[in-house]
């Protein structure tokens, strides 16, 4: 899992894949700079809580999702 800082990864890991962690670097005030998360998974791509999932055999996707999402939310993906 990797949390957004000013578009850099960092790595937060979890044993039971709930991104229970991930959620307390989100919600945070300590880290203000973090404001969603991006977590691998077995199971289908979604949004929930600031975490985006996507399954495993999408991770060679990263680099171009990251490269076109503006995940502070201000427009989405494919707006120009």
């Amino acid at each position: 899992m990797y949390g957004m800082a000013e578009g850099r990864g960092r790595e937060v890991k979890a044993k039971r894949g709930t991104a229970k962690s991930l959620r307390t670097l989100i919600q945070s005030e300590r880290y203000g700079d973090i404001h969603c998360g991006i977590k691998f998974t077995a199971g289908n791509i979604g949004y929930s809580d600031g975490i985006y999932t996507f399954p495993y055999f999408c991770a060679f996707l990263l680099k171009e999702y990251l490269r076109r999402a503006d995940l502070d939310g201000n427009k989405k993906i494919g707006e120009e």
